[in-house]
């Protein structure tokens, strides 16, 4: 198989995923791997370090601990939803038709309310408040 083969394969799945889901996979997916690594960077012994290459890693480190964090509360909503969306064993396509059937109902119901009021006159519809 060649590389452009595994390519084209990824990209044609990733076509076929919601938008919005995908992303938001995508940016836990990322979240996990940069928090592992920070503690990756933690699980690392500095002792034998010369000073200098201490400070350095020690900077290195704060500066990718500071990074992760600005995202770390938006990356937790998305995992809530993501979790939501797998426990239910649903996906957007499902909420989106869900939806669309609330929002006919609650058409159905506004015309039928519309309705029973087209004989009224205006008197009789604000006594009806």
């Amino acid at each position: 198989m060649k590389l452009t083969d595994i390519e084209s394969a990824i990209t044609n799945q990733i076509n076929e995923l919601e938008i919005g889901y995908y992303d938001a996979k995508l940016a836990v997916m990322l979240y996990i791997l940069i928090k592992n690594g920070i503690e990756k960077f933690d699980m690392i012994i500095t002792d034998a370090f010369p000073d200098a290459l201490k400070k350095d890693f020690q900077k290195m480190q704060e500066e990718y601990s500071k990074k992760i964090l600005s995202y770390k509360s938006y990356l937790n909503e998305n995992k809530k939803i993501i979790n939501a969306i797998e426990k239910v064993n649903t996906d957007f396509s499902n909420i989106e038709e869900k939806i669309k059937v609330l929002l006919s109902e609650f058409d159905n119901l506004t015309r039928l309310k519309v309705e029973e009021r087209e004989g009224n006159s205006i008197a009789e519809l604000y006594h009806q408040k």
